[in-house]
């Protein structure tokens, strides 16, 4: 253990013997935080700049992209280095816009959820559209103020105009007030000159969930499902609450998608009538929702049964035949279920370079680790971060900080109030989910390269001392595919006479942890060789902060599609999409084809179906042979843009 970056508060590993129920609980707890993250795959760490104006601004997008293909991992850096396939190489630009990369959820019943409508369902409550345009986007943001302050004090204040004094207009507005905000009520008044005007405050009457005329009183949560552009989940809920002045903590749902992409996902909001909800449709283009129904129960992560992805692959070189034997080997073979690079962060601090700290008990170099300054960072959060690093003063870096939200607002908090004591509680202080992953970003790295020497030295069939899911195990699974689990499932070790009925589809590798079996051949040293090397032993990981225990599981070493299809298409313009979205089929401009038959640059158009926790940015890079890493595609793409450009100066 590296004693140097230790300091007061830090506290050596202590080995703890429990009664069999508190250790199987312990590893519940371990198991579902697992899990959990696993459908929680990026960390939220800047400033978000809320403005439409730059909804589909790609060319924003590079300026930032640049700096992270210059500090982000390369595939050899986490472990991703071999392939299923011999064939030739494809190259390919993945994710060229954000349009190209189109990601729906599949719900627990086996549906793929799209967004179908963006009508407001029939239900009791009387729904009252604003269709004046009465209230005004700054007048909604002084009363969305209003409701979130703890004042009783304070007001709001609506000058009437002429034509807006008639009492016709007056109970309009009242009961759009109230509609939006059940927490506050109106009141008209009227000033010496007789001029009448709407006073609002904070309704004084009690709970706001007692005024709201609750639809259905069996099912109390609205489910609805969240269409959104180049804007992350956890982003985009904060969206949400800044429109309609509710709680993020309200919201449930399934799993968290990119930034980069175009998704539809599954969401429900405790208790929120669907008005509430619809209003924001009309205030912002980053997001929509529709799909409004009721629902008993709550949305919690890993309540999905996958993911299905359409996805144009751009600036495509390789022949038809390529083309054909590349995707017929994905479709037959499939592609090693290797931990993508989102999962290792985006910065030149790997993710799981902290995880490695925080395992061994480096609470400050954790601490150091997480608040370097990177050029990633938003201009509010650098500057936070380097008057931190250069003056170690957490009080004055947390007033430089915008928002109060992200992994440096509570961690620098946390500093304000426990930093020179007890620094492993400053660490707590960032929200669990979130600090789990640097932890989870560690053993996945392991997995990673575990999963790469398996493939290299042993090959794509299966091998005396292999783990393999049990028959029994196999068949209490139904409905859907699963690539990862948990560590109470029963697990067979092939023996020479199991080989014939087994194939490389079956084989399970454990992520490392202090409660998993290891397989029963020369990869079992392969783990302790590889974490030794960083200082770590399966006692680092059953550590005595509950919170970065690994108990490990089972995960899937080679993941073939469902439903994969695919086609090619020849286009001229980069920015034209080649799939039509949801929100264009609610729109009734369905993109038929837009390829163009003598088009200068060659498209493969891909759409398949994956279970939780697999990467689709790894089964393309089966399909190309190539590096998916920010840095490589953006070499690509600069070659094949100057190529674009030679060629036409030739012309």
């Amino acid at each position: 253990m590296d004693t140097d970056s230790r300091g007061q508060g830090d506290e050596d590993y202590e080995a703890t013997l429990m009664p069999p129920v508190a250790k199987r609980a312990k590893i519940a707890e371990a198991e579902e935080a697992q899990h959990l993250a696993d459908n929680e795959p990026s960390l939220i760490s800047e400033d978000v700049d809320f403005n439409d104006d730059n909804i589909n601004a790609d060319e924003n997008d590079d300026n930032i992209d640049f700096y992270q293909a210059d500090l982000s991992p390369l595939e050899n850096d986490v472990g991703i280095t071999e392939y299923i396939s011999q064939l030739d190489p494809i190259q390919g630009s993945i994710k060229q816009r954000f349009a190209d990369f189109i990601v729906h959820e599949i719900n627990l019943d086996g549906q793929i959820v799209k967004l179908e409508n963006l009508d407001l369902p029939a239900s009791t409550e009387e729904i009252i559209e604003d269709t004046d345009n009465m209230i005004s986007t700054d007048l909604e943001n002084r009363l969305q103020e209003l409701s979130s302050s703890h004042s009783s004090k304070k007001s709001v204040i609506i000058d009437l105009k002429e034509n807006e004094s008639n009492k016709e207009w007056r109970t309009k507005m009242h009961n759009l007030i109230r509609q939006r905000h059940p927490d506050l009520e109106s009141t008209t008044m009227m000033e010496d000159d007789n001029k009448k005007y709407i006073k609002v405050t904070k309704n004084q009457k009690g709970n706001r969930n007692k005024r709201i005329r609750w639809p259905n009183e069996h099912d109390k949560y609205c489910k609805f499902r969240l269409y959104k552009e180049n804007i992350d989940t956890m982003n985009a809920i904060n969206l949400i609450c800044k429109f309609t002045g509710l709680k993020p903590s309200i919201f449930g749902y399934a799993g968290t998608k990119d930034r980069r992409a175009i998704t539809t996902q599954e969401i429900t909001a405790f208790k929120v009538l669907p008005s509430k909800l619809h209003h924001v449709n009309s205030v912002t283009h980053k997001v929509r929702l529709g799909n409004f129904t009721y629902s008993k129960d709550r949305l919690t992560l890993g309540d999905l049964a996958g993911n299905h992805f359409t996805l144009t692959l751009r600036n495509v070189k390789g022949s038809e035949e390529q083309i054909e034997k590349s995707m017929a080997s994905l479709k037959e073979t499939g592609f090693i279920n290797y931990y993508g690079l989102q999962r290792f962060g985006t910065s030149h601090i790997p993710t799981y370079q902290i995880g490695k700290a925080l395992l061994l008990g480096n609470w400050r170099k954790s601490i150091e680790l997480i608040l370097k300054p990177t050029r990633t960072d938003s201009f509010r959060t650098m500057e936070a971060r380097e008057h931190w690093w250069q003056h170690r003063d957490p009080s004055a870096a947390l007033r430089l900080l915008r928002s109060r939200r992200g992994i440096e607002y509570y961690l620098l908090k946390g500093l304000v109030e426990h930093g020179s004591t007890s620094p492993v509680t400053a660490i707590m202080k960032i929200p669990r989910n979130a600090r789990l992953l640097y932890v989870y970003s560690y053993q996945s790295l392991i997995w990673n390269l575990v999963a790469s020497r398996r493939i290299k030295e042993f090959g794509l069939k299966p091998v005396v001392g292999d783990l393999v899911i049990s028959n029994s195990a196999h068949q209490q699974v139904s409905g859907h595919d699963i690539a990862v689990f948990s560590t109470n499932t029963e697990l067979h070790v092939l023996k020479n006479e199991d080989l014939p009925h087994y194939s490389i589809h079956d084989i399970v590798l454990p992520l490392p942890g202090y409660n998993v079996m290891y397989p029963q051949h020369e990869a079992n040293d392969w783990y302790h060789q590889q974490m030794k090397a960083d200082g770590i032993s399966i006692k680092n990981l059953e550590n005595r902060h509950k919170e970065f225990s690994l108990c490990g599981m089972y995960r899937k070493l080679v993941v073939r599609p469902k439903n994969l299809s695919w086609s090619t298409a020849r286009y001229d313009d980069f920015t034209i999409p080649l799939y039509s979205t949801d929100l264009d089929q609610i729109r009734q401009n369905k993109i038929i084809n837009n390829s163009v038959a003598d088009g200068k640059n060659l498209a493969l158009l891909l759409s398949f179906s994956l279970p939780p926790s697999s990467y689709a940015t790894m089964a393309l890079r089966e399909v190309m042979r190539y590096d998916t890493s920010w840095y490589q595609q953006k070499k690509l793409a600069s070659e094949f843009t100057k190529s674009q450009e030679e060629a036409t100066k030739v012309n």
